[in-house]
C-alpha cells in the first residue's frame, strides 16, 4: 500500500536522524543504512506523515493506533528541531493531526501527551505537550480522571522543579485546566502534595517561577473537592511563612507570599458553605465546615500594613497590590472587622501572640523546611510516601517514554499478556506491528480506578521512587477525609480531631479538643527548625506598629531593579536607622474609638503622600511616583468601603516640629495630586473623586447636607462633596489620554447616584462634559466613554432636564434645549459604530443593546411622564407576581415545529410595549445610518449592531420592534395600538381568503438591504461583519416566514388547479417576495458551504464548464443531432 510505504519511510528517516543527534531513549539497534537528512527533507517528512496519518483510507488499518501514536511522538521530537522552520511545521502538524482526529482517535492522542509530559524532556517538546493536553483534560472520559490525575501528580511535581521559565509560563498556563478536569478526583493527600510542590517555589529567585507557583497554588485550592477548606489550609501555611513579622524572611519569599495572597483573596469573597455529607451506610452526616476564620483574614490584613513600611520598594509594592485587592474584593468578615469601631482588638502577627498560630504538626514541618531550604525533604512527609509511592513514577528529572517492564503505569500499562510485544520506541525495520495492543485493551487499562494500583505492581516489595517498600495504596478517590497531620478538625465530628505522627502510628486514635491538638503540634518541630524564630527583636510591642520603620525612597533612576544579595541585605538594626515620614501619632489599627481602616488611610498617607503640613505633597524625589498611584488608589479603595475616613486628620495631635503658623493637614488634601505631572497619578486621583462622591451618596442615603454636617462637627475638615466635581471636570479636559480615560471611569462610578441625589444638576454637567471625549484620538478613551454612556438611565436625565432650565443655556455650545438623549444616541453611539477601530465598533453595538430599556420618549404610550416610566419598570420587577399590563400569551400561538430555533425556544413572555418602542426607534436610527454609509467601518458597525440587538431581543418575540409582520396593507398606516392588540393573532396560522391575503403585504425590516450587502464583492470579505450578517438575516426571516405561510385549508378546485400547475419553490410561503430573499440567503449559503468544503479537503476548485460544451460531450446527443 502506498500511503503505508511513505509513512513508513518517513518514520524510518526521522527516527534515524533523531538518534544521530543524541542518547536515544531505545536500546540501539544497526540500522539499515545511514540518512543523513537535511532541514528540508525533515520538513518534507513531517508533511508527509502529516497527509498520510490523517488519511481516510489510513484509519481503518489495524495497525492505525500504533502509527498515531509513532507520528505523533516524532512530532513531538521535531518540536525540539535545533533549526526554526522545522520546529514550525511540526507544531503545525501537531495541531493538524489533534483537530483531524480529535473525534475518532482522541484518547490515543491524549494519551500519546501524556506520555511526553511523563518524559520530561526537551523543554520545547515539553511546553507542546502540555498546553495541548491542557487543552484537551476537558475531554477525558470520566472514569480515566482518577487514572490520569494520579499519573500526573509526580510529572506536575517534577516540572515545578525545572528552572526554565518557558516551562514555568506554560505550565502556569495548563495547571488551571488541567485541575479544572481532574481536580474532583484527587483526594485531600494528593492536593496537599501539588500544593507543598507549588508553596516550596515560592522562594524563587526568577518572578516567573513565582507568578506560576502562586497562581498554581490558588488554581489547585479552586478546583479541589473541599475549596473552602484548602483556601484555610493554604492561608494558614502562608501566614506560617511570614508570621510573626519580628524575623528576618527572605524577600523572595515575602513576594512570593504577598501574590499567593492577591490572587487567593478574590476568592475568599465568595465564601460557598460546604453541605456535603460524609458517613458510613445508613449513617450519614454533615460534614465539618472548615473555612478560612475571621482571624486568618485579621492576619492578612496586619501582614499586608507591616509590609507596606519595608525597605525594598518590591515589597512595599507588592503590599500595596495586596491592600488594594483586600479593599476591591473583601471577605465579609473582614469588611465587617475593617468597617467597625474597634473592629480589631489586638496585634495577632506579633511573637508574644502564639495562640493565634496555632498549627497541626505537618504544617509546621512544611514551613520549616521551606524556611531552611529543605524543598528537597518536602517529598519525604509521611503523606507524600504514602501516596506518590504507590504511583509508581521514577523519581529522576528526565524518563525515557519507553516503558521499563519492571515499571507498570496506570495509562501506558499493556495487558499482562502483551507486556512482552509492547514498544513504544520500535525499530521500524523489524517491528511486527500486529503485536500492538488494540485501542479497546488500552482504554479497558485507563479505566481503572486508582483502587487497584497497587494490584498492578508485579513486584510488591519494591518501589519505584527510592527502592524501598511501598508504604500502602493510593486512597480511592472516594475517599475525602483527610487524615494527615495538617488536619484541623476532622470531617466527621468537629469536637474530635485525629493526629497522625511522623510514622503513621496513631492515625486512629482520638486525642481530645482541637485546641489540645493544635498546641500539641505547634511544639512537634525540632529545635533546629525553631532557632530562626528566636533571634528577633520584638519590635510591634508598642502601640504604634511601624513608628520606627521606614521604607527607602531612592528616585528612580531607569535602571533595573534588582534583588540584594545576602551580603548586601541590612542588619536588623539598620530598621530603626531608616528615616521615616511618618512624623506623628496616627494611632493604631486596634484603637476602640476608630475604625481600622482610618488607621489605614492615616498611614497610607502620612507614609507615602502628604507631610502633615496643610496643602503641602511628599516630592517625587522621596518616593517612587508607581507607588504613589498605587498609595493613591488603595486610598480610594478603602475610602469607597469608610468614607469618614477620607475626613479625617493627617495625625491625631498636632506636630510640635512645626512652627506658630503650622496648620492641621487633612486626608482631603491627597486631592491636590490632581495637579500632579504624573497623568496616571492625576488619573488615579481623578478615580478617588469620584469614589468619594459615590460612597459619600451611598453611606448617607442621598441625605448629603445632614451627613456632611455630622462629619464636619467630629473633624473639622470643611471639605463637601461639591468640591469633587471641578476636578473630574478638570480631569476630564485633560491633555493626556490616560488621564481622560481613568476619568472617565471615575465618571462611570459615581454619575448615577449623583443624579439620583440633591446634586443632579452636577452630574448633568458631568454628562455634557463627557460628549467631547468622542474626537479623542485614543481608542481607549473611547470606549471608555461607551461604557459610561450606557451606564446612564436617560429616563432619571430626562426628569432632571425639565426641572433644569439654566443649563440649558451653558458653556457647551448646544443650540436650543439638551436633549442629552438624542445627543447620546446619534451624536456618540452610532456616530462611533462607524469608528475605524473594530474594538470601539463592538463596545459601541454592545452599549446600544444595554441603551434599549433605558430610553425615554415622552410621546410612547404610558411614559407622559418619567417618574410614570420608572414606577412602571419598578413595579415590573418587584410586582411581578401580582401584575402584568399585557395578557399572557397563548401556548399555541406558535406551531411546535417552530418553537426549536431563532428564540422560539425561548418562553414567550408578554413583551414590554414601551421597551419594543424603544427598539423600534433603536433599529430606525441604526438603520438610516447603514443605507446612508458611506464608510465600510459604519456598515460594519451597523450590522454588528444589529446582530446584537437580534440576539437580545429576538426578532420572533420583538417582531413589531424590529418592523416584521405581515399585516393588510390598508392598516400599514394604523395605529401601533391595534398591531400590539392583535399580535396574539399574528403568530397563528392565517386563515383567510384569497382575496384578503392579495391585499396582504409582508415585511421583514433590513433583511433586504442585508442580502444585498452579502451579494457584493467586498462586504463578505470581512469574516465577522459576514457573520453578522448571515446571523442577523436568518433571524429576520425565521421570524418573517412562520407569518406568511399558506393557508393549509384548501378547496378540493384550489387542489386540482394547484396539481395542474407546476411545482413552485418553497410552496408553503404566501408572499412570493420572501420566496426571492429565501432563495438568495439559501444561494449564498451553498456558495459558503462549498467554499469552506474546499478549504478543509485542502481541493483545488475546478474549471466551470458551459452547458453547451457538456452537451456536446455526451455521446447520445452527439449521434441524435447528426
Amino acid at each position: 500500500m502506498a500511503t503505508m510505504e511513505k509513512l513508513m519511510k518517513a518514520f524510518e528517516s526521522l527516527r534515524s536522524f533523531q538518534q544521530q543527534q543524541g542518547p536515544v531513549a531505545v536500546p540501539e539497534e544497526p540500522l539499515k543504512k545511514e540518512l543523513s537528512t537535511t532541514k528540508k527533507d525533515r520538513v518534507n517528512h513531517c508533511l508527509t506523515i502529516c497527509e498520510n496519518i490523517v488519511a481516510q483510507s489510513l484509519r481503518n488499518s489495524p495497525e492505525f493506533q500504533k502509527l498515531l501514536g509513532i507520528a505523533m511522538e516524532l512530532f513531538l521530537l521535531c518540536s525540539d528541531d535545533a533549526e526554526s522552520d522545522v520546529r514550525m511545521v511540526a507544531d503545525e502538524c501537531l495541531n493538524k493531526v489533534i483537530k483531524a482526529l480529535m473525534d475518532s482517535s482522541l484518547p490515543r492522542l491524549q494519551l500519546e501527551l501524556y506520555k511526553e509530559i511523563k518524559k520530561n524532556g526537551a523543554s520545547r517538546s515539553l511546553r507542546a505537550a502540555l498546553w495541548r493536553f491542557a487543552e484537551l483534560a476537558h475531554l477525558v472520559r470520566p472514569q480515566k480522571c482518577r487514572p490520569y490525575l494520579v499519573n500526573l501528580l509526580p510529572c506536575l511535581t517534577r516540572i515545578s522543579k525545572r528552572p526554565e521559565e518557558s516551562v514555568q509560563e506554560t505550565l502556569a498556563a495548563a495547571i488551571p485546566k488541567i485541575m479544572a478536569a481532574f481536580g474532583n478526583f484527587a483526594n485531600d493527600n494528593e492536593i496537599k502534595v501539588l500544593l507543598k510542590a507549588f508553596i516550596a517555589n515560592l522562594k524563587s529567585s526568577s518572578p516567573t517561577i513565582r507568578r506560576t507557583a502562586a497562581g498554581s497554588a490558588v488554581s489547585i485550592c479552586q478546583h479541589s473537592r473541599r475549596t473552602q477548606y484548602f483556601y484555610a489550609w493554604l492561608l494558614n501555611v502562608l501566614l506560617g511563612l511570614l508570621v510573626p513579622v519580628e524575623d528576618e524572611h527572605p524577600t523572595l519569599l515575602i513576594l512570593g507570599v504577598l501574590l499567593t495572597l492577591r490572587y487567593l483573596i478574590p476568592l475568599l469573597q465568595q465564601q460557598v458553605k460546604d453541605t456535603s455529607l460524609k458517613g458510613s451506610f445508613g449513617v450519614t452526616r454533615k460534614e465539618a465546615e472548615i473555612s478560612p476564620s475571621p482571624e486568618q483574614l485579621i492576619q492578612v490584613y496586619e501582614l499586608t500594613l507591616h509590609y507596606t513600611q519595608h525597605q525594598d520598594h518590591n515589597v512595599v509594592t507588592g503590599a500595596l497590590e495586596l491592600l488594594q485587592q483586600l479593599f476591591r474584593t473583601p471577605p465579609p468578615d473582614l469588611l465587617h472587622a475593617l468597617t467597625t469601631l474597634g473592629g480589631i482588638a489586638q496585634v495577632s502577627v506579633s511573637k508574644d501572640e502564639s495562640s493565634s498560630r496555632s498549627r497541626s504538626g505537618s504544617i509546621v514541618e512544611l514551613i520549616g523546611k521551606v524556611l531552611l531550604g529543605e524543598e528537597e525533604g518536602l517529598e519525604d512527609d509521611p503523606e507524600t510516601r504514602s501516596e506518590v509511592s504507590t504511583t509508581t513514577f521514577t523519581a529522576g528529572s528526565v524518563v525515557s517514554s519507553a516503558t521499563d517492564p519492571t515499571g507498570h503505569d496506570i495509562i501506558t500499562e499493556q495487558p499482562r499478556s502483551q507486556h512482552t510485544l509492547q514498544s513504544d520506541s520500535v525499530d521500524l525495520s523489524g517491528c511486527d506491528l500486529t503485536s500492538t495492543a488494540t485501542e479497546g485493551e488500552e482504554d479497558d487499562v485507563l479505566s481503572r480506578s486508582s483502587s487497584q494500583i497497587s494490584a498492578v505492581q508485579s513486584d510488591p516489595t519494591m518501589d519505584l521512587n527510592d527502592g524501598t517498600q511501598a508504604s500502602s495504596p493510593v486512597s480511592d478517590s472516594s475517599q475525602t477525609t483527610t487524615e494527615g497531620p495538617d488536619s484541623a478538625v476532622t470531617p466527621s465530628d468537629s469536637s474530635e480531631i485525629v493526629l497522625e505522627g511522623a510514622e503513621s502510628q496513631y492515625s486512629g486514635m482520638q486525642i481530645g479538643q482541637l485546641q489540645d491538638e493544635e498546641d500539641e503540634a505547634a511544639n512537634l518541630l525540632p529545635d533546629e527548625s525553631s532557632e530562626p524564630f528566636r533571634n528577633s527583636s520584638f519590635a510591634l510591642q508598642q502601640p504604634h506598629l511601624l513608628k520606627n520603620m521606614g521604607h527607602s525612597r531612592q528616585p528612580s533612576d531607569g535602571s533595573v531593579d534588582r534583588f540584594a544579595s545576602k551580603d548586601e541585605a541590612l542588619e536588623p538594626g539598620d530598621h530603626e536607622n531608616k528615616p521615616s515620614r511618618i512624623k506623628g501619632d496616627i494611632g493604631h489599627y486596634t484603637d476602640g474609638n476608630s475604625a481600622p481602616l482610618v488607621h489605614c488611610v492615616r498611614l497610607l498617607s502620612a507614609s507615602f503622600l502628604l507631610t502633615g503640613e496643610k496643602g503641602a505633597l511628599v516630592p517625587d524625589r522621596d518616593v517612587r511616583v508607581s507607588v504613589k498611584a498605587l498609595a493613591v488608589s488603595c486610598v480610594g479603595a478603602a475610602v469607597a468601603l469608610h468614607p469618614e475616613s477620607f475626613f479625617s486628620k493627617l495625625y491625631k495631635t498636632p506636630l510640635e516640629t512645626m512652627g506658630e503658623e503650622y496648620e492641621e493637614q487633612y486626608v482631603s488634601d491627597i486631592l491636590n495630586y490632581i495637579d500632579h505631572g504624573d497623568p496616571q497619578i492625576r488619573g488615579a486621583t481623578a478615580i478617588l473623586c469620584g469614589t468619594i462622591v459615590n460612597s459619600i451618596l451611598i453611606k448617607s442615603r442621598f441625605d448629603v447636607e445632614n451627613w456632611i454636617v455630622a462629619v464636619r462637627s467630629s473633624t473639622g475638615n470643611l471639605f463637601s462633596l461639591v468640591d469633587c466635581i471641578p476636578l473630574l471636570q478638570k480631569t476630564l479636559k485633560d491633555e493626556s489620554s490616560v488621564t481622560c480615560k481613568l476619568a472617565c471611569a471615575a465618571v462611570r462610578h459615581c454619575i448615577m447616584s449623583l443624579c439620583s441625589g440633591s446634586c443632579s444638576e452636577l452630574g448633568l454637567q458631568l454628562i455634557t462634559d463627557l460628549l467631547t471625549l468622542r474626537n479623542s484620538s485614543y481608542w481607549l478613551v473611547r470606549t471608555e466613554l461607551l461604557e459610561t454612556l450606557a451606564e446612564i438611565d436617560f429616563r432619571l436625565v430626562s426628569f432632571l432636564e425639565g426641572k433644569t432650565d439654566n443649563l440649558h443655556r451653558g458653556v457647551h455650545h448646544y443650540i436650543g434645549l439638551l436633549k442629552l438623549q438624542d445627543r447620546v444616541l446619534n451624536n456618540v453611539v452610532i456616530s462611533l459604530l462607524g469608528d475605524e477601530d473594530p474594538r470601539v465598533r463592538h463596545i459601541a453595538a454592545a452599549s446600544l443593546m444595554r441603551l434599549v430599556p433605558k430610553l425615554f420618549y415622552s410621546c410612547d404610550q404610558g411614559q407622559a411622564d418619567p417618574v410614570v416610566a420608572v414606577a412602571r419598570d419598578q413595579s415590573s420587577v418587584y410586582l411581578k407576581l401580582l401584575m402584568h399590563e399585557t395578557q399572557p400569551p397563548s401556548h399555541f400561538a406558535v406551531s411546535t415545529i417552530t418553537r426549536t430555533y431563532r428564540g422560539y425556544n425561548m418562553l414567550q413572555s408578554p413583551t414590554d410595549v414601551t421597551m419594543e418602542n424603544n427598539l423600534s426607534r433603536v433599529v430606525s436610527a441604526i438603520s438610516h445610518a447603514l443605507t446612508t454609509s458611506t464608510t465600510r467601518a459604519l456598515t460594519f458597525g451597523c450590522c454588528e449592531a444589529l446582530y446584537l440587538l437580534s440576539t437580545t431581543f429576538p426578532v420572533c418575540t420583538w417582531n413589531v420592534g424590529w418592523h416584521c409582520g405581515y399585516v393588510p396593507s390598508s392598516s400599514i398606516q394604523a395605529s401601533r395600538i391595534h398591531i400590539y392588540k392583535s399580535r396574539g393573532r399574528l403568530f397563528s396560522v392565517s386563515q383567510m381568503s384569497p382575496s384578503e391575503e392579495s391585499r396582504k403585504s409582508c415585511t421583514i425590516g433590513m433583511a433586504g438591504m442585508v442580502l444585498s450587502l452579502l451579494s457584493s464583492a467586498w462586504f463578505p470579505l470581512d469574516l465577522s461583519a459576514h457573520q453578522d450578517a448571515l446571523i442577523l438575516t436568518g433571524n429576520l426571516l425565521a421570524a418573517s416566514a412562520p407569518k406568511c405561510l399558506k393557508n393549509p385549508w384548501t378547496t378540493e378546485e384550489d387542489a386540482n388547479t394547484g396539481a395542474a400547475k407546476q411545482e413552485e419553490s418553497w410552496p408553503a410561503l404566501a408572499d412570493r417576495t420572501l420566496v426571492t430573499l429565501v432563495e438568495q440567503l439559501f444561494s449564498h449559503l451553498l456558495k459558503v458551504i462549498n467554499i469552506c468544503a474546499h478549504v478543509m479537503d485542502d481541493v483545488t476548485p475546478g474549471y466551470i464548464l458551459s452547458l453547451n460544451y457538456v452537451l456536446s460531450r455526451l455521446p447520445c446527443l452527439t449521434l441524435a443531432s447528426s
